[in-house]
């Protein structure tokens, strides 16, 4: 086994292992919000927060070791800020895609990604005293409302004709959602956040349309539900509402955890792919402003 297997089957190791310990609420770590409301995911020292399988791995490492802080940093930036690690500190792994190009025989230049991986540790491992960044919660309906543009702006079909069923058609491109006066609040989320985050796990779906990112004849039926709860799931953060699992998590937990323990690589492709459907939905939230003649 290589390093970087090695390196993956850990990751993947600890995420299986949180599946079974918790179910359906192994997503809580990523997808509960800060005490102040606001969201909770993993930072580095530079105040970036950290995406795909380091920002769900990080927050799981950050509730099973019991860290109050959410910024990780590497053992060259601890003693470049003056600080030490706390001795008898174990470091986590995270990883990036380094891009690489080679020159081929015939004289092209092929482009491909390496990954890679490298050593973090949570601030609480430190002597440090940073400030713990804190990103506060907006009143319920100016969040409500910015959530509303956010879905406007991917220009979306969205339709609300079956009460009870949410539900994305790839052949007709369209969502259907539960009206919203249809939903209840839950013991974590209002009504209005369970119909939204329903309706972002909808459009993760849709982000893999053959005309957007393409993905569906890649990845199976359960593979695809895994993109777009874990990719909900982050979303929901990011936007500072909390998640519920959906009843597709619970109806695949166990394909999923069979899946990655057979082949660690597919959670690293799912989370690469949850990713890359929010960057998608990031992108089109770039509105352009109309040149005045």
């Amino acid at each position: 086994m290589s390093y970087n297997q090695k390196k993956m089957s850990e990751i993947a190791d600890k995420i299986i292992k949180s599946m079974q310990d918790h179910g359906t609420d192994w997503i809580k770590p990523f997808t509960t919000l800060s005490n102040l409301g606001g969201t909770n995911l993993p930072m580095n020292v530079r105040g970036t927060y950290y995406t795909g399988i380091n920002s769900i791995s990080l927050s799981l490492d950050r509730i099973d070791r019991g860290f109050n802080s959410n910024t990780w940093l590497t053992f060259k930036q601890v003693n470049e800020l003056g600080g030490q690690v706390l001795k008898g500190s174990k470091s986590v792994s995270v990883c990036f895609m380094s891009p690489v190009t080679k020159q081929l025989d015939n004289g092209d230049v092929e482009a491909y990604s390496l990954l890679k991986f490298y050593n973090v540790f949570n601030v609480d491992q430190t002597d440090l005293k940073l400030e713990q960044k804190q990103v506060k919660a907006l009143p319920e309906v100016e969040k409500l409302a910015n959530i509303e543009k956010y879905v406007a702006n991917t220009k979306a079909k969205i339709k609300h004709e079956e009460a009870g069923r949410c539900y994305y058609v790839p052949s007709s491109d369209i969502i259907n959602m539960s009206p919203l006066d249809t939903w209840k609040p839950t013991s974590n989320s209002t009504a209005q956040q369970n119909y939204y985050s329903t309706l972002l796990h909808e459009l993760i779906h849709w982000t893999g349309h053959q005309s957007r990112i393409d993905r569906f004849k890649k990845f199976s039926y359960a593979e695809e539900e895994l993109i777009a709860e874990l990719g909900s799931g982050l979303l929901c953060n990011l936007l500072g509402i909390a998640k519920e699992p959906s009843d597709q998590h619970a109806k695949y937990l166990n394909s999923w955890i069979k899946a990655i323990s057979d082949k660690p690589k597919a959670l690293f492709q799912a989370t690469a792919q949850a990713q890359k459907a929010i960057n998608l939905m990031e992108e089109l939230q770039q509105v352009k402003e109309s040149k005045v003649a």
